[in-house]
């Protein structure tokens, strides 16, 4: 209810909720499965709802919810009995929206899991973005932009990729401990966690686990971080004594890695246009036992007091996000197609203005987490054309062998749910010559 009809984002919204209850692990995870699935379904789950409503289809926001709670559970869950589903839905629904609810809300539910497996899907052959669309819970508009682009199988692909459980990154604070120590500690508490094959000072921890309650998350041991974010800084490739900025820092996650990598020696600058997001990244800086990162409340299109001066410059500039709706399901329900042209307009101003900070010989680095060219092939070859002071550098030396193999052209790389096993990511790495 937070999200549909206060606008809530979905993860700080379900852990203020589970905050107020003492759950135990199993129905912790329960909660979150609904919560993410049924966001994740929202439109499959629209759809099946609606093939059992045999009179008007305006259903009140809560009535809406719960057939979606129910239905997720009959379509989508093996471990919930249907009878369990439907009696505990039609429960809830009374006591939130009173008898004549709770028998609409029965009768939907019991027309559903009679009907099974055998539901009409829509017919591809007659329209594909439309079925696409409904099958696999994606907006329309996303799924005609990516079977242009990437055609039927890769779209699929990518959309059954989005539609699955993000893994849990673990970026480990070398400053204070290493992989197998940190592997080890998940071990002892019955965590299943192993090294990436993508980011050696990643661990990738299975099963659901809420990072803030993991061993070693308060001692500074650890950042919760996706693989592909954390290679952004490894293709900064920062050296202990340089001063770097992270252009558009947000709440300090790879302003931290940069000065870890750095080995807590020289200087990070942190710059956000938002000083509650800095105090955010204050906070990461101060648990993870880093001191060498200061933060600057300015605006990335215009860095003065850096005018050709520093080492390297971080532009992980806003997007689109549509690279992480498999980790942030209500995402692909909030952006628009004017977003992407809105937000291309945006980093292009804060690339061109943030690269006037690097040195001669310096380091530029841009990536974004989303999957569209118009913010990412586009914004930077608009930057070269109107810079031609900065050359595409390989990414090859930076990185582990597999993580290298996602660069497309020298200097450039994707990374993607379904083929990485991480967010969608845009790197790009620069010189300065």
């Amino acid at each position: 209810m937070a999200v549909e009809g206060q606008g809530s984002y979905l993860n700080q919204a379900l852990s203020h909720t589970l905050r107020q209850y003492q759950l135990d692990r199993r129905d912790r995870d329960l909660a979150t499965e609904l919560c993410y699935g049924v966001e994740r379904r929202r439109l499959t789950l629209d759809w099946a709802v609606d093939l059992f409503l045999v009179r008007d289809r305006r259903l009140s926001l809560p009535v809406r919810i719960l057939l979606r709670l129910g239905a997720y559970q009959l379509l989508f869950l093996d471990r919930v009995p249907p009878y369990a589903a439907v009696d505990e839905t039609v429960a809830l629904t009374r006591r939130k929206a009173g008898e004549g609810a709770a028998k609409l809300v029965n009768a939907i539910l019991r027309r559903l899991t009679a009907a099974g497996t055998s539901l009409p899907w829509p017919d591809e052959a007659r329209d594909t973005v439309g079925a696409l669309s409904v099958r696999h819970s994606h907006p329309a508009w996303l799924v005609e932009r990516w079977l242009r682009r990437y055609g039927y199988d890769e779209t699929v692909a990518l959309m059954t990729a989005n539609n699955g459980e993000a893994p849990l990154g673990l970026r480990v604070n070398r400053l204070r401990s290493t992989v197998p120590a940190v592997e080890q500690l998940m071990t002892t508490a019955g965590v299943t966690a192993k090294p990436s094959e993508l980011c050696d000072d990643f661990l990738r921890v299975y099963g659901g686990s809420d990072p803030g309650q993991l061993p070693g998350f308060r001692d500074g041991l650890f950042t919760p971080q996706d693989e592909a974010s954390g290679l952004v800084a490894k293709a900064v490739a920062p050296v202990p004594g340089w001063h770097v900025v992270d252009a558009c820092a947000g709440a300090g996650t790879k302003a931290c890695h940069l000065a870890e990598l750095m080995g807590g020696e020289g200087q990070v600058t942190a710059c956000d246009l938002y000083d509650h997001k800095l105090r955010l990244a204050a906070q990461a800086a101060q648990r993870l036992g880093i001191d060498s990162i200061r933060t600057l409340v300015c605006d990335a299109r215009r860095l003065p007091e850096f005018a050709g001066e520093v080492d390297a410059v971080l532009v992980d500039a806003p997007c689109t996000g549509l690279g992480t709706i498999r980790r942030r399901p209500d995402l692909r329900w909030r952006r628009q197609p004017e977003d992407i042209y809105e937000m291309s307009r945006l980093q292009k101003e804060i690339l061109a203005g943030a690269a006037l900070a690097v040195r001669t010989g310096g380091v530029l680095v841009y990536s974004t987490c989303t999957t569209e060219p118009e913010e990412n092939e586009q914004v930077v070859r608009a930057f070269l054309h109107e810079s031609p002071s900065f050359r595409l550098e390989d990414l090859r030396p930076y990185w582990p062998e597999r993580a290298a193999l996602a660069q497309v052209v020298p200097g450039v790389a994707h990374f993607w749910p379904h083929k990485h096993g991480t967010d969608g990511f845009f790197i790009v790495r620069m010189r300065r010559v």
